[in-house]
C-alpha cells in the first residue's frame, strides 16, 4: 500500500469545505494516495472551485474562491407594486447579489416609495409595507353645531365637507377621509350650519383632525 500523503488546501473563505474524490475532508487537510485527485471546495454565497491534482508529495495548494452572490428575497403586499434593486426592476424573480450594500426601492401607485441601503451577508429576505401618498383627515362636530330641530334621519342633519369645493365624504363619514398632499379649502356644511374653515397644507401619509370649535366673543356697544 502506498503511504498517504497530506494535501492541505488553503482557502481565501473560512466556511469553505474541502472534498477530495467526493469525500469531505476533516477540516482543510486530506490525506490521500499519490497520484491524481478531483478537489472540490465549496462555501455558500460562492462558485464552487473544481480542479485535478497530482499529487506525488506532502503539499500545500492555495484555492480563490470568487462570490456566486447570494438570493435576495423583498416581499410586498401592496398590490401593483415594482421593485428595483440598485436601480434594476425585479420582475418575478428573486434577484442574486454580491455581499455587501445594495439600494432597494419599492413603488406603487398612490404609495410614497420605499427606500432602504440592505448590507447582505448572505440569502437575505425583507418585508416592506408601503405608506399611502395622501394624507387622511378626520372631522370632529360638536353636536351644538346640529340643529335640535332636525329629526334623526333627515339628510339635512348630514355634515358634508367640501374639499377645494368638491364634496368629500358621499357616504357622510367623518373620519380618514382621504386628501392628496398639498394646500386645500375646506368648507363643512349641513342644513343646521355652513363653516368655512380656510386653507389647510397636508403632508404625505400623515393623519390630521379638524375639529370645530364654539367659541362666545362679548365686547361692549359703542
Amino acid at each position: 500500500m502506498r503511504p498517504a500523503l497530506a494535501l492541505q488546501v488553503t482557502v481565501n473563505v473560512p466556511t469553505a469545505v474541502v472534498s477530495v474524490d467526493g469525500v469531505p475532508a476533516q477540516g482543510l487537510t486530506a490525506y490521500v494516495a499519490p497520484g491524481p485527485h478531483n478537489l472540490n471546495v465549496h462555501a455558500d454565497g460562492y462558485l464552487d472551485w473544481n480542479g485535478m491534482l497530482t499529487v506525488t508529495r506532502n503539499m500545500t495548494f492555495a484555492v480563490r474562491l470568487n462570490p456566486a452572490g447570494f438570493p435576495v428575497t423583498i416581499r410586498v403586499a401592496t398590490p401593483g407594486a415594482s421593485v428595483f434593486v440598485d436601480g434594476t426592476e425585479v420582475t418575478g424573480t428573486v434577484p442574486t447579489v454580491m455581499p455587501g450594500s445594495h439600494q432597494v426601492r419599492v413603488t406603487a401607485p398612490g404609495f410614497m416609495d420605499y427606500n432602504a441601503t440592505v448590507n447582505v451577508t448572505g440569502p437575505f429576505s425583507m418585508d416592506v409595507v408601503l405608506q399611502s401618498a395622501n394624507a387622511v383627515i378626520s372631522f370632529v362636530i360638536p353636536p351644538g353645531f346640529q340643529d335640535p330641530e332636525i329629526r334623526p334621519g333627515d339628510p339635512r342633519g348630514q355634515v358634508r365637507i367640501f374639499i377645494d369645493n368638491r364634496l368629500a365624504n358621499p357616504n357622510f363619514q367623518m373620519q380618514n377621509i382621504s386628501v392628496a398632499p398639498g394646500r386645500h379649502v375646506i368648507r363643512v356644511s349641513s342644513g343646521a350650519f355652513s363653516a368655512q374653515l380656510g386653507e389647510l397644507v397636508v403632508q404625505p401619509g400623515r393623519s390630521y383632525v379638524v375639529e370645530l370649535t364654539m367659541g362666545l366673543s362679548v365686547h361692549a356697544a359703542q
